[in-house]
C-alpha cells in the first residue's frame, strides 16, 4: 500500500514535473556555460597533401584559436598543445576547392572537461594544381663595395642550380633563385662564404639545405 501511494504521488501531474525538471536541466547548463571563459591564440596552419595535387593559392600560416572553459582548465593550457591542421589528400582533381580547418588536442589540453576549442577560419577556400619539379639557376646578391683599389673579378656558386618543387603555375614563374646578400664591403682578398636561398614563395619548396657556397 505504502508503495502504491508512494508511485500514484510521483506520477501525480507527471508532465508538469517532466517540464520542471527538463527547465531545471537547462537552467543548469545555461548557468555553466555563463561561468565560462575564453582564451584566445594563434597557432601554425599544418597543411597536409596528396603530393601530386598541391596548393596553388595563398593560405594563412597562423589561425586563430578560441578555448572556452573553466579559467583554472583552460589557462595552464600550453599553445603547442592545440594543433590546426588542413587535410588536402582526399582531394584529387585541380581547380578551386574548399577544405575545413581540423584541430587536434594533446599534452595539457587532453582530459579538459567542459572545453569548446573553435579556430578561425574555419574554412578556407584554394585553388589546387598539379606539382610540377625544377632546376633552376642559382644567382647571388650582392651589398657595398670591396676595398678601394680592388674589384671582384670574378665569382662561382656552388652548387649553380637548385631544384625547386611546387604548384606547376608557380614554378613556371621562376627564372632564377637569389641568395641572401653577400657582402663585398671592405673585402681585399679571396674569400669563400656558405650563403642559404631565399625561398620568396611560400608554396614553392627548396630541396635540400638550401644552402650554397659562394667562392669571390
Amino acid at each position: 500500500m505504502k508503495f502504491r501511494s508512494l508511485l500514484e504521488r510521483l506520477l501525480h501531474n507527471w508532465p508538469a514535473k517532466i517540464l520542471s525538471l527538463a527547465a531545471a536541466i537547462v537552467l543548469f547548463i545555461v548557468y555553466r556555460m555563463s561561468t565560462l571563459e575564453e582564451r584566445f591564440f594563434s597557432v601554425p596552419l599544418v597543411v597536409q597533401a596528396n603530393g601530386d595535387l598541391v596548393p596553388a593559392s595563398d593560405l594563412p600560416r597562423m589561425v586563430r584559436v578560441t578555448l572556452r572553459g573553466e579559467s583554472n582548465s583552460i589557462y595552464p593550457v600550453l599553445e603547442d598543445d592545440i594543433e590546426a591542421w588542413l587535410d588536402l589528400s582526399a582531394i584529387s582533381e585541380q581547380g578551386p576547392s574548399r577544405a575545413q580547418v581540423r584541430v587536434r588536442k594533446k599534452g595539457t589540453a587532453v582530459g579538459i572537461d567542459p572545453l569548446e576549442i573553435h579556430v578561425k577560419p574555419a574554412e578556407i577556400s584554394l585553388e589546387m594544381e598539379y606539382r610540377d619539379e625544377r632546376m633552376i639557376a642559382v644567382m647571388p646578391s650582392f651589398r657595398g663595395y670591396v676595398e678601394t683599389g680592388w674589384e671582384l673579378s670574378s665569382w662561382s656558386v656552388e652548387p649553380s642550380m637548385a631544384t625547386v618543387s611546387g604548384p606547376a603555375s608557380r614554378v613556371a614563374r621562376i627564372e632564377s633563385l637569389s641568395t641572401e646578400l653577400v657582402e663585398l664591403g671592405g673585402r681585399k682578398e679571396d674569400f669563400v662564404q656558405r650563403i642559404r636561398l631565399i625561398d620568396s614563395d611560400p608554396l614553392v619548396k627548396i630541396s635540400g639545405e638550401g644552402v650554397v657556397s659562394f667562392t669571390g
